[in-house]
């Protein structure tokens, strides 16, 4: 058990980073500069895209580990491939790794900068409106144990509509 000392400020928390997990402890060294300052060396595109990742999260430490997994792609496909595919996923809105990965992956960056029609649109392509956020459907699922079209679904025991047949 750990005793801290009172905040001052009204609703502040206090926390020993000795007391944190050792993750959590090491994100603690890293600062949105220094991710931004190391995306600098790979390239302006690579700078670009890392500043909208932390831009775009309520919290820049949010968007650490997708800045950090991004400009560790240049280990695996070098600066120049990187540097272009961040090209692409600035001019297309994309904001995660997992869209950058895909880039390299798929070979879909413009020719390493070389004035692809990619790498300069003639203009800005339009921003797609927000979809609305689908929610499960509670209740019946359609799954085993309904009826469809009069004939019973496998369901191993379950009888019609989802409730448990009883044998007389």
């Amino acid at each position: 058990m750990a005793a801290h000392v009172r905040s001052v400020v009204r609703g502040r928390h206090t926390t020993d980073p000795a007391h944190m997990p050792k993750a959590h402890q090491r994100h603690l060294e890293w600062t949105p500069s220094r991710i931004i300052t190391w995306a600098g060396t790979i390239g302006a595109q690579t700078t670009a895209l890392v500043e909208a990742i932390l831009a775009d999260r309520p919290h820049p430490e949010q968007g650490y580990r997708s800045c950090l997994g991004i400009l560790r792609l240049a280990k695996r496909y070098g600066l120049a491939r990187l540097e272009a595919a961040c090209a692409r996923a600035v001019s297309v809105d994309a904001r995660s790794y997992r869209h950058v990965d895909s880039i390299l992956k798929h070979g879909l960056e413009p020719a390493h900068g070389a004035g692809g029609p990619a790498a300069t649109p003639s203009a800005p392509r339009p921003r797609a409106p927000p979809r609305a956020r689908v929610l499960p459907r509670r209740g019946r699922s359609g799954g085993a144990g309904t009826r469809r079209r009069g004939r019973e679904c496998s369901g191993r025991g379950i009888g019609t509509y989802g409730r448990r047949e009883t044998r007389s």
